[in-house]
């Protein structure tokens, strides 16, 4: 599914605007399947290198977390499978961690980079 509509969708009662949830939905990358697995974090890096796009940093995972009622039904009515379970971000908590963030509880964690999580790469925010 790519948004075909480059205007950001009005979240009722949040009262802003939020073009970042354009660059969530866009789900080219997603067409084969590839980030249906678990990725360690550095393979999660490259594959989403390698869809053109990049993870989110742990701030921008913030901000979708904040939004994941209203991206889970976008996602839903769009034919998309909403977001749950484990995802990395980009950020790095140390030279071995990095933050892990679950959009099912709004866990954040700084984990081994060779736990496996799930990768959604976006565009840039």
């Amino acid at each position: 599914m790519t948004q075909t509509n480059d205007k950001p969708y009005y979240i009722e009662g949040r009262g802003i605007y939020v073009p970042i949830i354009n660059k969530v939905l866009d789900m080219e990358d997603l067409r084969d399947g590839d980030f249906s697995r678990f990725f360690d974090w550095n393979e999660a890096l490259k594959a989403a290198k390698k869809a053109g796009k990049e993870l989110p940093t742990k701030k921008e995972m913030y901000v979708i977390l904040y939004f994941i009622e209203e991206i889970n039904g976008l996602l839903r009515k769009n034919g998309g499978s909403p977001l749950s379970g484990y995802y990395w971000s980009s950020s790095e908590y140390s030279r071995a961690l990095a933050w892990l963030i679950s959009f099912t509880s709004g866990n954040v964690l700084g984990i081994t980079k060779l736990y496996p999580g799930y990768v959604r790469a976006v565009s840039a925010f």
